[in-house]
């Protein structure tokens, strides 16, 4: 939880991290907006705890639904995006600590073109696979790392079943 909480804090102060900073996905419009919104739906509830009026409760479901239409839009116009182009940038980024990013198939908001583009940005290659738990789950690696992570596999299962390496020697 304090992970998650340190990451909302750098990305609510457009803070770097580990030397990749954070994206600027909250503007003054949106939060004024949010404030807006905020202060009227709380005079509706006054006006309907007050008076009991129906006028209350239609103005607090048309607020209820703007906000939620607005979250949508916000989530997967802006926010999914950037986020995964921070998470890439942070994959690529050799100060970064981050050795892979796993996503869902049907997740990824950007395209491989602009992966490809913070790669070559950062000068390295980054590998895409499918994880070998679920074939849904999508792996972007930095291309040392997948190699050195199927040699790693390899003698590991050469070590496991010794009888194979006698019979890929003769």
């Amino acid at each position: 939880m304090n992970k998650r909480l340190m990451r909302l804090i750098k990305l609510l102060l457009h803070s770097p991290n580990f030397g990749v900073s954070a994206p600027r996905i909250f503007t003054e419009y949106e939060v004024k907006l949010l404030c807006a919104l905020s202060t009227l739906g709380v005079a509706l509830l006054w006006q309907l705890a007050q008076n009991g009026m129906l006028q209350g409760v239609w103005g607090l479901s048309l607020i209820a639904g703007l906000l939620i239409h607005l979250s949508y839009n916000k989530y997967y116009c802006t926010y999914k995006p950037a986020m995964d182009r921070w998470g890439i940038r942070e994959l690529a980024n050799k100060k970064h600590p981050r050795q892979e990013y796993r996503v869902a198939n049907r997740d990824l908001l950007i395209s491989a073109d602009e992966v490809k583009l913070i790669a070559k940005q950062h000068e390295v290659n980054i590998v895409c696979h499918e994880s070998p738990e679920n074939p849904v789950v999508q792996i972007y690696e930095l291309e040392r790392s997948y190699q050195h992570r199927l040699l790693a596999n390899r003698f590991a299962t050469e070590r496991e079943y010794p009888s194979n390496r006698k019979r890929v020697s003769k």
